[in-house]
């Protein structure tokens, strides 16, 4: 009971440390909304030049494509870290199991419809239906993500459990074995001891028996001379 209560306390910090998370990377992503379109656009042209060689491996040769592809792949991938955060944060208890899930999808729509409007707001940006479709995009990969490896999870914690119940089965039958053999010889010892007793039982009663024989054949001798 002790264990299951400590298990209990510590799933629930868990699961608090999450939600502390996902709050924290809803605000980032909202800051970043808000610096201005200059300064983000040379965020991401530091990171395209870091990347071009790999883009041109692949035959990506102009920049500002490339700019552009980093832009949406920035966009996906905060996404994507919202999505899982929120499924691992927000997992249905078996009391409420619906309101997660319909807190899960409100995010979804929420967050990047949120993120895009502050955009409308900051020079140099702009808020588009195509970054909102990308976002949400992101947000069920991510989503997705989490769930397999939830499940993953899960099916290990399974196995362990059941390893450990197999475990705790064999030596259970090992107990049992050596205390059948345990019994067994045991008893074994007893039957011999008691053969033996009766043995030396049935040897002295014939000793006791025999003697007076062998004196009254002693006197017939002697009286015949």
């Amino acid at each position: 009971m002790a264990r299951h209560a400590a298990r209990r306390s510590a799933d629930d910090e868990s699961r608090l440390a999450w939600k502390v998370l996902l709050v924290l990377w809803m605000v980032f992503i909202w800051v970043h909304s808000l610096i201005p379109g200059p300064v983000s656009s040379e965020e991401s042209m530091l990171f395209v030049r870091l990347v071009m060689p790999l883009f041109k491996a692949v035959g990506v040769q102009d920049m500002e494509l490339a700019h552009t592809l980093v832009r949406k792949a920035a966009h996906f991938s905060e996404y994507l870290v919202l999505g899982f955060v929120s499924i691992v944060a927000l997992r249905p208890r078996l009391a409420v199991p619906l309101f997660p899930a319909v807190l899960t999808l409100f995010l979804w729509v929420f967050v990047p419809s949120v993120d895009e409007f502050i955009q409308l707001h900051v020079p140099g940006r702009a808020g588009l239906v195509t970054d909102v479709l990308i976002d949400m995009a992101g947000f069920a990969v991510g989503m997705l993500v989490s769930r397999l490896v939830q499940h993953a999870a899960e099916t290990r914690a399974r196995r362990q459990e059941e390893r450990e119940r197999r475990e705790r089965q064999r030596r259970a039958e090992r107990y049992v074995r050596r205390a059948r053999q345990k019994a067994h010889e045991r008893a074994k010892a007893r039957a011999a001891e008691g053969d033996h007793a009766s043995t030396s039982a049935r040897g002295r009663h014939l000793r006791v028996q025999s003697e007076p024989e062998r004196n009254r054949r002693r006197f017939e001798d002697r009286t015949r001379q």
